[in-house]
């Protein structure tokens, strides 16, 4: 009892640190298989990524990160208790008992493990708080609690934290990453973008070269290996199509302009298109067909939205294929680390 007592305070407190429901199965467990991506960002003291929506300015706070000025919060907890005992015990009776009501609840297999994500509504001192829960079995009676909270009246907030919720991410056996290494890169020069880091499929350029980029406009532009298959000519509008709505998570997109060119050598599919919110974020992608690799360069940006398609649009025509320009990134880290006392 006193882990479950524990666990319902973890849900208390992580409320007053600070409708949209999924469709989903009820009868049976979906399964999730999330990948992590260069955008999966990890905010807790636990192995969980996250990928944040744009927009948000999170601050670190205890067990997770807060932005004050738009009521949202998200944390994530390691419970010492058995997943099942706690899924049968976290009754609604027993969250009335702490002034909580579940609205919806769901169960999946999610990267491999069983997971449990429930909607609740809290009662709080500034109003009726909401929260999505996430509870993952680890076995060795232990699971995880990654939640996040928001405003219950604010619905945006309450899709873009599901949204980041749903995009979470940990290890379960499988290699990180797509595994297809890069065969070329861009030239930033001339533009206000510098590389921020690296992985063997992905490279990342932000304007202060920091993940996650602290620039107002939160801009950054990424290198990334998408496919090894062919993909013939009538199939790859389609897919440059699908690539492009994976990019804001749940975000409904206007497309401004798609055309077919030629970078690199490689014939392109480049699309242009803007979220449709409040606070619309700029999309550049193009998709880069080489045989039997696909290459993604995407550039997103919230904010200066003349200017920073100029400066995508420049940075996608530098892209060349060389050896040299796959390995200069690892060695431009390094400089700069060693400049910085070990800061890239």
């Amino acid at each position: 009892m006193r882990t479950l007592r524990l666990a319902l305070a973890a849900l208390v407190i992580a409320v007053s640190a600070l409708s949209a429901s999924p469709a989903l199965c009820a009868e049976a467990p979906e399964v999730i298989n999330n990948k992590k991506t260069v955008l999966h960002k990890n905010f807790f003291d636990i192995p969980v990524a996250l990928v944040p929506k744009m927009g948000y300015n999170f601050e670190k706070i205890e067990g997770g990160v807060v932005d004050k000025k738009q009521k949202v919060s998200l944390e994530g907890t390691l419970l010492h208790m058995p997943y099942s005992r706690l899924i049968d015990e976290i009754s609604h009776d027993a969250l009335k008992k702490g002034g909580m009501e579940v609205k919806s609840r769901y169960s999946f297999i999610w990267n491999g493990s069983r997971a449990e994500l429930m909607k609740i509504f809290a009662g709080g001192r500034g109003g009726t708080i909401g929260k999505w829960v996430l509870i993952v079995d680890r076995g060795a009676d232990k699971c995880w609690m990654i939640s996040g909270s928001y405003n219950s009246k604010d619905m945006r907030s309450a899709q873009f934290v599901l949204d980041m919720i749903r995009s979470a991410w940990w290890e379960n056996g499988e290699e990180e990453g797509s595994g297809w290494p890069l065969y070329g890169g861009i030239d930033p020069k001339g533009t206000p973008f510098r590389l921020a880091g690296f992985r063997q499929d992905a490279l990342i350029y932000t304007k202060d070269g920091k993940i996650p980029t602290q620039s107002a406009d939160q801009a950054l532009f990424v290198v990334s290996s998408a496919a090894r298959e062919y993909i013939a000519p009538e199939k790859r509008a389609e897919l440059a199509l699908t690539e492009i709505r994976k990019v804001e998570r749940g975000a409904s997109l206007e497309i401004i302009s798609q055309t077919d060119e030629t970078i690199g050598g490689a014939p392109a599919v480049v699309i242009t298109a803007k979220t449709k919110d409040k606070a619309p974020a700029l999309i550049f992608q193009a998709a880069l067909f080489h045989g039997q690799r696909v290459t993604m360069l995407v550039g997103i940006a919230r904010g200066e939205t003349d200017a920073n398609l100029a400066y995508f649009q420049k940075l996608a025509s530098t892209y060349a294929e060389s050896p040299a320009a796959k390995n200069s990134a690892p060695a431009e880290l390094m400089k700069r680390a060693a400049a910085t006392g070990g800061r890239a």
